[in-house]
C-alpha cells in the first residue's frame, strides 16, 4: 500500500473546482445531500467517479480537487457506483486542518487507510488565507483563475500526507506499541462534526469505530473531558446557531440534523439552547 500511495501522491494537482466553476451538467445526486458550516477539500489520487456539488455533476479523476466552502451543498459519502478510489479529505474544523485518506473498494464501501493527520497551525492559516483571497477575487469578477491562488495550498495537503507517512514509518521502525487514544478520539470528533451530529447514536458510533459503546464513552470523556452526548449536542448547537443566522428554516435545520419532525427538533433546541458551546 505504501508504494502505491507514494506513486499516487507524486501525480500532484491537475485541476481544481469550486463554487465558482461549473460542472458538466445538472444531475440528481445518488445519495444524501449535505451541508455544514465548515470547509472541506476533496483531492482525488486514484480512480474516477461522479461527484455531486452545488447542483452540478463533476467527473472526478486523479489530480482533481474540489473546494467545498461552508454551507455548499454536496453529496454525502459514496454511492454504490463508486469503486477503486483513493481520496484525501481535508476538514477545517475548530481552527484545525485535519486530513484523512479514504479508500473505496466496491459498491461505495470505504475505509480510512491512515490515522487522522492534524496539520500545523501555519498550514491551516496559509490555506484559509489563500482560499479567502480566491473567493474575494472570484466574487468580484464572476470567476478567477483558481490555480493561481490554490495550486500551492493544495500541494501542501499532499506534502502533509507524505510527511505523515514518514512519521508512521519512523514509529514502526522504533517498534512503538503505544496506543494513541488522542488520534482515535480526533477521528471520532471529526466524524461527528462531518455529520453535524446526525446519526451519531452510540450504536452508530460503534459501527463506525469498531469499538463497543462503553469503551467509546470512557475514552472520549478521558481525552476530552466531555461526554459523547455533550459533544454531539455542542456540534448540533454550533450548526443551529450558524444556520439561524443564515435564515435557514426550522424544517430545513431539523432535516439536516436528522430529526423526524420540526416539533421534535424544536423541543430538543429549547432544552439545549442555553448550553455552553
Amino acid at each position: 500500500m505504501e508504494a502505491r500511495l507514494q506513486k499516487a501522491l507524486e501525480a500532484g494537482i491537475k485541476q481544481a473546482m469550486s463554487k465558482y466553476t461549473t460542472g458538466s451538467h445538472l444531475d440528481t445526486p445518488d445519495g444524501e445531500i449535505h451541508r455544514h458550516p465548515f470547509r472541506e477539500i476533496l483531492v482525488a489520487l486514484e480512480g474516477e467517479c461522479n461527484y455531486w456539488f452545488r447542483g452540478c455533476n463533476y467527473r472526478i479523476t486523479p489530480g482533481c480537487a474540489v473546494l467545498i466552502d461552508g454551507w455548499d451543498e454536496h453529496g454525502t459519502y459514496y454511492s454504490t457506483n463508486d469503486r477503486h478510489l483513493l481520496h484525501i479529505w481535508a476538514y477545517f474544523i475548530d481552527q484545525k486542518l485535519q486530513l484523512r485518506l479514504c479508500e473505496v473498494s466496491v459498491n461505495g464501501n470505504y475505509s480510512y487507510v491512515l490515522p487522522t493527520t492534524i496539520c500545523p497551525g501555519a498550514t491551516y492559516n496559509f490555506i484559509m488565507t489563500r482560499w479567502n483571497e480566491y473567493n474575494a477575487a472570484a466574487s468580484r469578477t464572476g470567476g478567477a483563475p483558481i490555480g493561481i491562488y490554490m495550486n500551492s495550498p493544495l500541494l501542501i495537503l499532499i506534502e502533509e500526507i507524505k510527511i505523515h507517512l514518514l512519521r508512521l514509518a519512523g514509529a514502526n521502525d522504533n517498534h512503538s506499541e503505544n496506543h494513541d487514544d488522542t488520534g482515535f478520539i480526533n477521528a471520532l470528533k471529526l466524524y461527528i462534526n462531518s455529520r453535524n451530529g446526525r446519526e451519531c447514536s452510540l450504536r452508530e458510533l460503534e459501527k463506525y469505530s469498531g469499538y463497543n459503546r462503553f469503551y467509546l464513552a470512557h475514552q472520549f470523556k478521558a481525552v476530552t473531558g466531555m461526554t459523547l452526548g455533550d459533544y454531539i449536542n455542542r456540534t448540533r448547537l454550533i450548526f443551529v446557531n450558524s444556520a439561524l443566522q443564515r435564515g435557514m428554516r426550522q424544517k430545513e435545520i431539523a432535516s439536516e440534523l436528522g430529526f423526524s419532525s420540526s416539533a421534535s427538533f424544536w423541543k430538543w433546541f429549547r432544552n439545549h439552547k442555553g448550553s455552553q458551546l
